[in-house]
């Protein structure tokens, strides 16, 4: 495993014609920052929706006072015996304004408050995906790593925190490609001079085995040696002992020459 990983590093930087991030990280903006933002929206949204409900109870409250004021006339009218036709006709007027106002109440505060979710909820799922996105993609390398695989690196497009830790691990990433280059050269070296002590060694193996033969040679030559020198050695006392014989027949010859 860790055979292929060198080569797939080394075919993945040969290819990319780089030891490391192509460019540097450039931050932008931080997570805290822009939690602040979504807070601020957040108060503006809440700010909108009250004004609107307060702008429209208002406009119900006005419309409700018209009811009241010409249903007060409509009585003080009675009272005096007066003709309230009109009236009547103004309070049925004044009615359906009321009810209009509510209506609208209504519109103007639902409106208000989808407005409100729409920029409340768009930030926030803009920096949930982002968050999630770079999460899931440094865990995936680490988790690449984890298995010997140092070619999978992450890749996150935020300049925040996320993406300053993605391109972190980048780096790291990089480093490591490059240590285990140095470290598969530095094994391929040593394999090579392995390979020649290897060599060296058969060499003088043989070598040993060589002068081992030749010592057995000249030690069978030297017990061959030897038991020819003892062979000589007993034939001249052989020889001597025929001539001590000889001298001592010619001594007894001479001796019976003498007495005759």
């Amino acid at each position: 495993m860790l055979g292929r990983t060198r080569d797939a590093v080394s075919a993945q930087n040969a290819a990319a014609g780089t030891d490391g991030p192509a460019r540097d990280f450039e931050p932008g903006m931080s997570l805290v920052t822009k939690l602040l933002l979504y807070c601020l929206v957040t108060v503006l949204c809440a700010v909108m929706v009250a004004g609107t409900t307060i702008w429209s109870s208002f406009a119900f409250s006005d419309a409700l006072g018209d009811v009241s004021a010409v249903a007060n006339s409509i009585g003080e009218a009675a009272a005096r015996g007066e003709d309230t036709a009109a009236l009547t006709a103004q309070l049925a007027d004044a009615e359906q304004s009321a009810m209009a106002a509510v209506v609208r109440t209504r519109w103007n505060v639902a409106i208000a408050v989808l407005v409100a979710c729409v920029f409340i909820m768009t930030p926030m799922g803009i920096i949930i995906v982002g968050v999630r996105r770079g999460i899931s993609e440094i865990n995936a390398s680490l988790t690449a790593v984890a298995h010997g695989d140092l070619t999978r690196v992450p890749t996150v497009a935020s300049r925040d925190e996320m993406g300053q830790m993605a391109h972190s691990l980048q780096e790291t990433l990089a480093s490591l490609a490059h240590t285990m280059r140095q470290v598969s050269g530095s094994a391929r070296r040593v394999n090579a001079a392995a390979a020649g002590l290897g060599t060296i060694s058969a060499d003088v193996s043989a070598a040993a085995h060589e002068t081992a033969a030749q010592l057995q040679k000249a030690d069978e030559a030297s017990d061959i040696a030897a038991t020819s020198g003892a062979n000589a050695a007993r034939a001249v006392e052989e020889m001597e002992q025929s001539m001590r014989r000889i001298s001592q027949a010619s001594t007894a010859s001479s001796d019976v020459t003498d007495a005759a």
